[in-house]
């Protein structure tokens, strides 16, 4: 894929998260925000620890519990590309 691109929004196996990161910065204009779903999920937990302490992102994780939703916690991730 080519970029630049205003929004990304990440909805994959969460296992997957981490290595798609890279990609996503590479895709995104700076200014741009990646939107990552599910990240409650213990799949996720590299990906947040990654993105919550890179510099290159303004991040805020919204979890939240879901009843009859999933045993786990769930949530979202909303980052914003600050720099290269």
């Amino acid at each position: 894929m080519a970029g630049p691109f205003d929004l990304i929004f990440l909805d994959i196996d969460k296992e997957s998260y981490l290595p798609a990161l890279t990609h996503c910065h590479r895709l995104l204009k700076t200014g741009g925000l990646l939107v990552a779903d599910n990240t409650g999920f213990a799949g996720a937990a590299d990906f947040n620890r990654e993105i919550f302490g890179d510099s290159r992102w303004r991040t805020v994780h919204l979890f939240s519990f879901l009843p009859r939703h999933s045993p786990e916690r769930d949530g979202i991730s909303l980052a914003v590309k600050v720099r290269e």
